[in-house]
């Protein structure tokens, strides 16, 4: 293995390691469904703000390097959501999903465009 591609598989780790922060899993299990839409005192994102928010800038950030049509988003209006309590329990569930999902993606992006990863994205 090469030294690029190391680096390469340690970025990828970077997205599911708990080293500087706790994973997905350890964040979200467990936590009771009344307290997803609750802003704690003196803080100003709910549990469900923060979550939507990280797969909205996920995704952008996934498909800025991976689309060369990509289309910048309007910031901060697409990056977090209307509401500080999630939809349904389905929209919780599908928004762990989609992060999961695209974390994935991210690292087997990197992973498999090590030569890629060094170089000017040509549309950013």
């Amino acid at each position: 293995m090469s030294t690029l591609d190391t680096w390469a598989s340690i970025i990828a780790s970077s997205l599911t390691w708990e080293q500087a922060h706790a994973t997905l899993d350890h964040v979200v299990d467990g936590l009771a469904p009344a307290l997803r839409g609750k802003r704690p005192a003196n803080f100003p994102h709910s549990a469900w703000e923060l979550l939507d928010h990280i797969r909205r800038t996920q995704r952008d950030l996934l498909e800025f390097c991976t689309n060369p049509k990509y289309h910048e988003l309007k910031w901060p209006d697409d990056y977090w959501p209307g509401s500080p309590e999630p939809a349904s329990e389905g929209a919780w569930t599908e928004c762990v999903a989609a992060i999961r999902a695209d974390a994935k993606s991210f690292a087997h992006f990197t992973v498999g465009n090590v030569a890629m990863l060094t170089e000017k994205i040509p549309h950013g």
